[in-house]
C-alpha cells in the first residue's frame, strides 16, 4: 500500500525492465507513476496531478542530449523538482552530464531497493517547506526609489522584522535586498555576506531546506536575508528567466518576501520582479529633485509597458510644515498615497551604525509605531491593483515642472 503522507514518485523510461525495478524497489513505500510523453510540458501537468516532487529519468548514451535538455527543460518548469538520473551502468560522462543538467542524484539499474528508498525519503525530506507552502500562498512586497538612499533600506529591514510578528507567524520571511549599494540591509542588521543572489542563480536546480538554513545568512531574529554580491561583474549574465525561476522558488519556501530595489534601473528582472509582486510601492521624500527622480524612474517604467498606476507611494521623512504636501506629490506622480513616515532621523542613523533596530534602541518612536502601523496595512492590502486607486490629475505647477 502505498504511503499516502508523501507524493507519488515518476518514471520517465522507455524500457519495461527498469520501470519494473522502481516498482519493485519502492514496491508498498510509493507508486510508480510511469509518463506516457517526453513532453515537458506534459510531464509537467503529471507532476501536478502526482504531487510528484521526485522523478526519475532514464539517461541512455546515444541520447544523452535529448534526456539531458528534458531534465534542464523539468526543472525550468518545476524547479522544487528533484530529479534522479537512472541508467543500466555506472558510466562517468552520462553521470557529469546528468548532474550537469541539474540532477540531484544517479542511481543504477539493479541497484539496491533500500538505496533507491533512502534517496527517495532524503530528498522529500530535504524539501518539507515547499510541501507546507506554495508560490500561491506567498506574498511578495517590493520598495523601488530612483535614488539610491537610506530610507529604503530602513523600511525594508523594519518591514521585514515586522513581518515575523505577524501571522501566520511561521517565521519564514525573506528579505531580499536588490538595491544599490549592495548588500546595505546586511550591513543594517549587522550581518556578514557569505552567500549572495547571484550564489542562488546558479545554485536555483539544487535549491532544498537544507541549502536555505545551511547557506543564507539569518538574523538572530530569525529573520533570512539574501542580498547581491558587493561585485557585481556576474550580474550581467543574469536573465529574467532566471530571476522568475528563483523568485517561483523563494516563494515556495517562504511565506512572505521584503524586497529591496532602492536606487535601481528598471531593467528586465526589475520590471519582472515589480510584476509579480503583490504590492510595489514607490519611496519618495518631500523635495523637487527626488520627485523629479521619480516621475523620470516611472517614465522608463511605463515606456516598458509596466502598469505604474497599480502602484503605491510612501512619502518618507514626511513633514506637515514642507511646501511640498504628500497630496501635491501623490497628484503629480499619479500614484496613491499608501503610507507616510517620520523623519526619525538621529534614531534612524543610530539603528544603521550599531546593526540594531529601532525597535530594539527606541520602540515607542514614532518612526517605529508607523512601520507597524505600515507592515499592517501592507498585509492587509493583498491585492494592489484593486486596493488602489490611481491618480490622475497633475498640480499645474509640478506639472510643468515635470513636463
Amino acid at each position: 500500500m502505498q504511503n499516502t503522507d508523501h507524493g507519488n514518485v515518476i518514471a520517465v523510461c522507455n524500457r519495461q525492465e527498469h520501470v519494473q525495478w522502481l516498482i519493485d524497489a519502492l514496491d508498498d513505500e510509493r507508486d510508480v507513476v510511469l509518463a506516457d510523453h517526453d513532453s515537458v510540458e506534459r510531464i509537467g501537468l503529471l507532476v501536478d496531478a502526482a504531487k510528484a516532487t521526485v522523478i526519475f529519468v532514464q539517461l541512455e548514451e546515444g541520447e544523452i542530449h535529448s534526456h539531458t535538455s528534458l531534465i534542464e527543460g523539468l526543472l525550468a518548469l518545476k524547479p522544487g523538482l528533484s530529479v534522479v538520473a537512472i541508467s543500466t551502468d555506472v558510466d562517468q560522462t552520462l553521470l557529469l552530464a546528468a548532474m550537469r543538467a541539474g540532477a540531484r542524484d544517479y542511481l543504477r539499474v539493479g541497484s539496491d531497493p533500500r538505496e533507491v528508498v533512502n534517496l527517495v525519503h532524503h530528498l522529500e525530506e530535504t524539501t518539507p517547506a515547499r510541501q507546507a507552502a506554495t508560490p500561491e500562498s506567498s506574498r511578495t512586497y517590493s520598495f523601488i526609489s530612483a535614488r539610491p538612499y537610506e530610507g529604503v533600506t530602513t523600511l525594508a529591514v523594519h518591514c521585514a522584522l515586522a513581518m515575523l510578528t505577524r501571522p501566520p507567524g511561521d517565521g519564514r520571511v525573506l528579505l531580499l535586498d536588490l538595491g544599490l549599494p549592495p548588500g546595505d540591509t546586511q550591513l543594517a542588521l549587522g550581518l556578514q555576506p557569505t552567500y549572495s543572489f547571484l550564489d542562488a542563480i546558479r545554485s536555483v536546480r539544487r535549491f532544498d531546506q537544507t541549502l536555505i538554513q545551511t547557506a543564507f545568512i539569518r538574523h538572530d531574529s530569525g529573520l533570512t536575508t539574501l542580498a547581491l554580491p558587493e561585485d557585481l561583474k556576474g550580474m550581467a549574465e543574469v536573465t529574467a528567466a532566471d530571476v522568475m525561476i528563483l523568485l517561483n522558488v523563494l516563494r515556495s519556501y517562504f511565506s512572505r518576501i521584503v524586497v529591496h530595489l532602492g536606487g535601481v534601473e528598471p531593467t528586465d528582472f526589475v520590471r519582472l520582479i515589480l510584476a509579480k509582486s503583490d504590492l510595489a510601492l514607490l519611496m519618495v521624500e518631500q523635495s523637487l529633485p527626488h520627485c523629479r527622480s521619480s516621475q523620470q524612474l516611472l517614465a522608463k517604467l511605463a515606456n516598458h509597458d509596466y502598469p505604474v498606476n497599480s502602484m503605491g507611494m510612501v512619502v518618507d521623512r514626511y513633514s506637515p510644515d514642507v511646501g511640498l504636501s504628500a497630496s501635491d506629490i501623490s497628484e503629480a506622480l499619479e500614484l496613491t498615497l499608501f503610507h507616510r513616515l517620520p523623519p526619525s532621523g538621529l534614531v534612524r542613523m543610530q539603528a544603521l551604525n550599531s546593526g540594531q533596530s529601532i525597535f530594539e534602541l527606541a520602540p515607542r518612536n514614532g518612526y517605529a509605531k508607523a512601520v507597524h502601523e505600515f507592515t499592517d496595512k501592507l498585509i492587509g492590502c493583498s491585492d494592489h491593483r484593486n486596493g488602489l486607486s490611481p491618480r490622475r490629475n497633475w498640480p499645474s505647477w509640478l506639472g510643468r515642472l515635470f513636463g
